[in-house]
């Protein structure tokens, strides 16, 4: 069972006004609200962790003038340096 405790935080009184006014159109509490927010902002057991994802995930999604064709293996191209470099 999670136990609550009080704390004061200091806030811009534009962002309390709207936290209040959230709280009053989701029919919440304004510490549900924070609550809800804060488990957003930093992810813990109550919250969904996302996976750190791979940037190289996202390599090929997009078309940035490389053809498929254009790229090479470093197999391919250390054959050709040594081809070039023996003279054949």
């Amino acid at each position: 069972m999670n136990t609550t405790v009080k704390t004061t935080i200091l806030l811009p009184e534009d962002e309390l006004l709207r936290a209040k006014m959230a709280a009053i159109q989701e029919n919440k509490t304004l510490s549900e609200i924070i609550r809800e927010a804060i488990a957003q902002r930093i992810p813990g057991k109550t919250a969904k962790r996302e996976k750190k994802k791979d940037p190289m995930r996202l390599a090929g999604l997009f078309k940035l003038g490389v053809k498929k064709e254009d790229t090479f293996r470093r197999k391919d191209i250390y054959d050709q340096y040594l081809k070039r470099k023996m003279g054949i």
